[in-house]
């Protein structure tokens, strides 16, 4: 099988374990996305807080004033 990626859900122990032994095994190169499925409950505070902290974060706008990895560091054009 010729996959670039792999996306897979748990919720229990044996299914995480079955899950990081698998991805182990997938070819160099294979993004592996393990998607953990817990219960609020089943949390620590600082869990949670962590988790509302990153989903705070990914819903904001980008900041347009941040440069880009891959920008040379200059606004000018290479045009002639």
């Amino acid at each position: 099988m010729d996959l670039s990626s792999v996306f897979v859900q748990v919720r229990h122990e044996e299914e995480l374990k079955e899950a990081i032994e698998t991805a182990m095994g997938w070819k160099r190169g294979c993004l592996r996305f393990i998607e953990v499925i817990v219960h609020k409950d089943d949390t620590s505070k600082e869990l949670l807080e962590w988790g509302s902290g990153v989903c705070s974060a990914n819903s904001r706008a980008p900041n347009p004033q941040q440069k880009s990895s891959h920008s040379s560091g200059n606004n000018e054009s290479n045009s002639p």
